[in-house]
Order: structure tokens, then C-alpha cells, then sequence
């Protein structure tokens, strides 16, 4: 059973270090006033090319647990991945260096009692992060995360909750690397989360990925495309695929459906798909419909074919997201299967082929398919309707 998560927010302001004698950052020592910064929208052009130019970074962390004063999660040393891996320098705190890189965060654990024993298993974390350099303004980003408690339980894994601890709030730790690889984003571009993804935490490679994917650079899909590769990053890279929306995304995403360009060489259930097989059993269902939603959404024709195939899956999720898929492309090949799937066993099929068959027609005749067969067969065809917006 899914862990409902909720967000709510908590912001803590950061403040200046004192410089050193040579202009630089010198070592960390947070203070409580609270400082002003860039929190959101576009980063100003001189911020940006102020930080783009610092080499060097300190990292620096302050964390509060209620119930665990003693906890320390690995906030430093995740933010400091990030940046290595854009190719700056993560310096000791010894030492001198051009910018700050600050974090705050507080966290409040939650649990529950599983067979007459509590356990810590949700609670809420959140903070800041704030990029600090000498005569501008810093940038300051916001994560927050609250997960309840777990509604069910193994309690061969229970060791790990006893007390409060990383696992606690593993939610929490997902929503601050997803903001750490949106900062570095937003500074260094796609070519400064190339190599993130390629790292051996979970977290960092799929935030670097999901990144990528709002950064909407064309200059990623190759990249996202070997992430394909990858079981593990599959699903997120899929997603990243559809939000940029390259046509060059498309032959990859249909080799993960395992349906051919041509569709008369392979159906959904076909096994003999070698990319397919080298993925293994991840490739099941999630990833199967994020690459149904991706090819929408990039609207290239050459999915239309594979699309129809899989209107007749025997699973009632890919057909009704393939559905979907087909009104958002609205090419008119697709009017028939469209108009056969308003039949479908599955209410939720025919809803979206009843969406799709109306945004392609700019027409709407109900839910009864004999009528948009009497329409379409009295039509010929139509002219295809301009792109969704």
C-alpha cells in the first residue's frame, strides 16, 4: 500500500560568513539572522554568471532532529556530489573558497505502533539551501516533505526504524536531492547534470534525471536515452523523455513497449524484443505507461501505428493511456481504432477514446460509437486540427 505523501512547507533563512582577508568565503560560521535572497523565478544574469565563475564551494550544513539530536543525514556530502560531478571544486572548510553553498534543515519524525512495537517510519523534513557569493544576492531554495507513517509493515525490517534515522525520513532526503539538482540545473545547465546521472546513489542519479527532463534542453536526449539502459532510472528517464518532447526519443520508447515502427513485426506482448529482454522484469508496467504518456506528448507520427497495436493490449492501462496518447498526436489514422475502442469492456478506455476521437474531430457525438461510424463514414476524412496546446 503507497505512503501518502503531503508537502508542507517550512523556511528557514540563511545567513552571511564573514570574508577573508583575500575577498573569499572563509570558513562557515552560521549565525540566526536571517538573510533576503533570489527564492524563485529566473536567477538574475549577473547572480548567475557571479556563481558560474566561482570554482570553488564550501558546504556547510546545520540539522535539527526532534527525538534524535545526535541524527545526521548526509546533506553535505549529497550537495557536494552534485557540484563535482558540474565540475566545480568542493573545498575544506579550512581553506578559502569562492562561494558558500548553506544548508539548513529541521526534521520531525513520526511513527507508529507495529505489533505492539513503535516504530519511527514517516515524518516531516525541511529547509534550506542557499548559494552565497560576495555582492549578490543569494539564491535560496525551499525542500519540504512530510510522509506519514507506514500502514503496513515487515517486521524483518523493523531494525531500521527503532529509532529515528536516514530511512525515517528517505522521503524527505528524495525532495532535497530533487532541489539540489535544480539549483545546479538552473546554474550549469544540462552539461552539469550529465554526470550525475551515472552516480551510484539512487537518489542523485534519478533527481539529476527528473531534472534534465524540466530543464527541457535538447541537448540531454542523448543521454536520456542511454538512461534507458539503466533499470533502475528507467521509469524517471522516460518521463525526462516526454517533457522535453525530441523526436529522436521515439524509436527508444516504442523498443520499450516492444511494438515496432512497423506494427505488422511485433505486438506488446512480444518477448523476443532484445533491448526488452536485456532490461528485464523492470520493464512491467510503470515504464510501459510513462513511454505511452512520453510519445503523446511528443506527438511524432511514427507512434501513431505502434498506438493503435496497443488500443488492443490485454492490459486495460496501456490501452486506455494509448488512448489518451492518440488524442493528444490527432492524427486521423487513428479515427477507426479510436472508434472501435468506444466498446471497449473498460470504462475508462472508452472515456478516452471518447476524448481522444473529440479532439482529433473537433466533433462531439456521445458515447454510442454507431454514430461516429455514421459520421466517419459519411466524412472521408478530415483535416487533421492544429497541435494541443
Amino acid at each position: 500500500m503507497k505512503v501518502k505523501i503531503i508537502f508542507s512547507v517550512l523556511i528557514t533563512m540563511l545567513s552571511w560568513a564573514s570574508l577573508g582577508r583575500n575577498g573569499r568565503m572563509s570558513a562557515i560560521n552560521p549565525v540566526d539572522e536571517p538573510t533576503s535572497g533570489i527564492t524563485q523565478g529566473q536567477i538574475p544574469e549577473v547572480t548567475l554568471k557571479a556563481l558560474q565563475s566561482a570554482k570553488s564551494f564550501h558546504v556547510s550544513a546545520t540539522q535539527s532532529f526532534s527525538k534524535a539530536p545526535d541524527l545526521k543525514l548526509p546533506l553535505e556530502e549529497i550537495a557536494g556530489k552534485y557540484f563535482v560531478h558540474a565540475g566545480a571544486t568542493v573545498a575544506e572548510q579550512s581553506k578559502p573558497s569562492d562561494a558558500i553553498i548553506r544548508i539548513t534543515c529541521i526534521g520531525k519524525p513520526s511513527g507508529a505502533n507495529y505489533k505492539g512495537q513503535f516504530l519511527y517510519t514517516g515524518g516531516t523534513l525541511s529547509g534550506t539551501i542557499s548559494m552565497e557569493l560576495p555582492g549578490v544576492a543569494p539564491i535560496i531554495r525551499n525542500f519540504k516533505d512530510e510522509s506519514e507513517p507506514y500502514p503496513v509493515m515487515r517486521m524483518d525490517f523493523a531494525y531500521k526504524y527503532i529509532q529515528p534515522s536516514a530511512f525515517t525520513f528517505a522521503s524527505g532526503i528524495r525532495e532535497y536531492n530533487r532541489q539540489i539538482a535544480l539549483l545546479v540545473g538552473e546554474l550549469f545547465g544540462a552539461k552539469g547534470l550529465a554526470q550525475a546521472i551515472s552516480d551510484p546513489d539512487l537518489n542523485i542519479k534519478t533527481a539529476a534525471i527528473d531534472a534534465l527532463g524540466k530543464l527541457k534542453d535538447p541537448s540531454s536526449v542523448d543521454v536520456l536515452i542511454e538512461a534507458l539502459g539503466d533499470t533502475e532510472a528507467l521509469s524517471v528517464a522516460v518521463i525526462a523523455l516526454g517533457e522535453i518532447g525530441d523526436p529522436r526519443a521515439v524509436e527508444p520508447l516504442l523498443i520499450i513497449l516492444g511494438v515496432a515502427l512497423d506494427p505488422r513485426r511485433a505486438t506488446s506482448n512480444d518477448s523476443h524484443i532484445k533491448t526488452v529482454e536485456d532490461l528485464g522484469n523492470f520493464v512491467a508496467q510503470f515504464p510501459k505507461w510513462n513511454a505511452i504518456q512520453a510519445l503523446g506528448k511528443i506527438g511524432d507520427p511514427r507512434a501513431v501505428d505502434p498506438l493503435i497495436v496497443l488500443l488492443r493490449d490485454t492490459q486495460f492501462a496501456i490501452r486506455w493511456r494509448s488512448a489518451e496518447a492518440l488524442g493528444r498526436i490527432r492524427d486521423r489514422k487513428a479515427v477507426s481504432p479510436l472508434i472501435a475502442a468506444l466498446d471497449d469492456p473498460e470504462k475508462l478506455v472508452r472515456e478516452h477514446a471518447l476524448k481522444a476521437l473529440e479532439h482529433i474531430s473537433g466533433k462531439s457525438f456521445g458515447r454510442k460509437g454507431k454514430k461516429w461510424q455514421e459520421w466517419w463514414e459519411h466524412e472521408g476524412s478530415i483535416k487533421t486540427p492544429p497541435p494541443l496546446s
